[in-house]
């Protein structure tokens, strides 16, 4: 599916799906993983490729574009994400996009409201990756796992 595509697609879904809950609070040690639709080919991904993803640069793997999803700036589970994934406080992924943004360098990942809206667009949609809590995940979606068959953000 292409990428304008997908873009209808999320803002579509984002409109006829109920966002329900805000994203959720995070416990000071809770653990996240990636998730993808099942169908999603994610071999010889590793963790660099997603910090580059969510960074806003193109990951294809076996020819489909993977096209992150985020919650909103300053939820406890974007905090809590972008400080495992990427290592940046808040206010560095902010000044980094608004960088990025200024070069003409791309957007950042579209957002969205709730950790049931993340499953329910990414299991519908391959290409797209999404994370959650461990303690939300359902069979709708599938656990991004590097070659030791370790969830990447499930390391100690």
């Amino acid at each position: 599916m292409a990428i304008q595509g997908v873009t209808r697609l999320l803002l579509a879904l984002g409109v006829s799906v109920p966002a329900g809950a805000p994203a959720s609070a995070a416990e000071p040690n809770a653990r996240y993983v990636i998730i993808v639709a099942p169908s999603t080919r994610t071999d010889g991904l590793q963790l660099d490729d997603l910090r580059r993803l969510f960074l806003g640069l193109r990951v294809d793997v076996d020819g489909q574009r993977l096209v992150p999803l985020n919650f909103p700036v300053g939820s406890s589970d974007r905090v809590a994400f972008d400080r495992k994934l990427l290592d940046m406080s808040p206010d560095s992924v902010g000044r980094y996009w608004v960088d990025r943004k200024i070069r003409g360098e791309g957007e950042p990942p579209r957002t969205v409201t709730s950790a049931r809206v993340m499953k329910q667009l990414v299991a519908a949609v391959p290409g797209l990756v999404g994370y959650i809590r461990v303690d939300q995940l359902d069979p709708s979606v599938r656990v991004i796992v590097d070659q030791s068959g370790v969830a990447v953000l499930e390391r100690p």
